[in-house]
């Protein structure tokens, strides 16, 4: 590659031809950008990934923007928690990249290492008050729109849902994640509000399996995680909602180190099942207590 000197040699010399040939600077830039890149050497088999791995002992800082990881960083290093962290690189993100925005959604797993604890964050937005069923069937509307003011989420849209009502009961839920064994390591995961109980069943499905005999990656290996995944998720499907929403969800049954008794029965190496139904909880559901 070139040194950093030839490469601000390189931009002087641009910066040049378009000073002196303002009509033909763009085409300067291109040339010499094309030599830039022709100076460049062939990347090698190992330099051609884009995903390096990072290694870390204390602490891993990782956003969509390199300053936003140097903000995560600077307060590592001068003492900070995983907490503040992720405070600064929201607020470095928010500010520098324009998908992202203050006032957003947050999911979060905390660990606390003074007490052992794991708790789940549940700053999910919620549905106005006034966007009901009835409300959308009496506009002939079978979904809420994608668009115009039904669909508006932001205070003072004209016509929109969202009150200051509405705001002034939001809240902000800590909630006790759910959590599995699997092969000795504890698995926590956040509730019914996400998919990620899907994965602790998963994880109590393949419990009995011996996937390192099978060889990673290899036909089999492959097969069962499928299969657990289908009927992981056939369950997710059916049981899964809001948790301060009656019904209440059997998560806390299907996330028992106990594979549920239907689930075993229905995975086998000889076939594959597209389709699968869930389960039903009620015939075990002794397993939680």
């Amino acid at each position: 590659m070139l040194a950093s000197q030839s490469v601000h040699e390189f931009l002087a010399m641009n910066m040049l031809l378009r000073w002196r040939r303002p009509n033909g600077w763009i085409s300067s830039m291109a040339l010499g950008l094309a030599i830039f890149i022709s100076m460049q050497p062939l990347a090698t088999a190992d330099e051609k990934t884009a995903k390096p791995v990072l290694h870390g002992k204390h602490w891993v800082a990782v956003t969509g923007k390199p300053l936003a990881a140097t903000a995560g960083a600077m307060i590592f290093s001068r003492g900070g928690n995983a907490v503040d962290a992720a405070c600064a690189m929201l607020g470095a993100t928010s500010t520098m990249w324009d998908t992202l925005g203050w006032g957003g959604e947050t999911q979060a797993l905390i660990y606390n290492p003074k007490t052992g604890e794991v708790k789940g964050i549940n700053a999910l937005g919620v549905a106005p008050t006034g966007a009901t069923a009835e409300l959308f069937r009496e506009q002939g509307m079978a979904y809420p729109p994608e668009y115009g003011p039904l669909a508006a989420v932001t205070l003072g849209t004209l016509g929109g849902l969202i009150t200051l009502e509405d705001l002034d009961n939001w809240q902000v839920h800590i909630e006790e994640p759910v959590t599995t064994s699997y092969k000795g390591i504890d698995v926590y995961k956040l509730t019914t509000w996400v998919k990620a109980p899907v994965m602790l069943q998963a994880l109590n499905i393949l419990e009995a399996c011996d996937l390192k005999a099978m060889g990673y990656n290899s036909l089999e290996y492959i097969h069962m995680l499928y299969q657990s995944m289908n009927l992981a998720f056939a369950d997710r499907d059916f049981y899964y909602g809001d948790p301060y929403v009656p019904p209440e969800e059997p998560v806390r049954v299907y996330c028992r180190r106990t594979t549920p008794p239907s689930a075993g029965k229905r995975l086998t190496l000889s076939a594959t099942t597209p389709r699968s139904n869930p389960a039903i909880p009620m015939a075990f559901s002794r397993l939680a207590s």
